[in-house]
């Protein structure tokens, strides 16, 4: 998904329709008389869903640059297993490559791969050798290591 030519567009619509918008802080949907709501509370969402079960997820990819745009324009996913990260955490691994772009970046700008998956992931345990075992991973998916 390119969120940010979807961003841009849904900004667009808004200000072409003249919708209203709301930002404030909420402690329950039951505050919420809209009929579309965009949560991003993030890991806020346990106190406002009432779901004590919500965990953050640590997840590493990387942003290509220079790429040829139309050579973008499919999505893969491989799962390659599970592991345990440098902080001794069960990290899910995987590779994937789909188009992206960050907000006011150049058209050739885009594409991620990544990737990883590491619930109870934080600031502390930044698992940067995840990197290295992402590209690894790439290479060894198209054969070239």
């Amino acid at each position: 998904m390119d969120t940010a030519t979807l961003m841009g567009e849904l900004h667009q619509y808004i200000k072409a329709h003249k919708i209203k918008i709301v930002k404030k802080k909420i402690n329950s949907f039951a505050e919420v008389q809209q009929k579309f709501i965009f949560n991003c509370s993030g890991l806020g969402s346990n106190q406002l869903a009432n779901d004590a079960e919500v965990v953050p997820v640590q997840g590493h990819l990387i942003m290509l640059k220079n790429q040829i745009p139309q050579n973008m324009n499919y999505m893969i996913l491989v799962y390659f297993g599970e592991g345990k990260t440098e902080a001794n955490q069960k990290v899910k691994r995987s590779f994937y490559i789909f188009p992206k772009r960050l907000a006011n970046s150049t058209p050739k700008d885009i594409g991620v791969i990544g990737g990883t998956f590491i619930e109870g992931g934080n600031p502390n345990t930044p698992n940067l050798k995840e990197f290295d075992l992402l590209l690894k991973g790439a290479k060894e998916f198209y054969g070239l290591s």
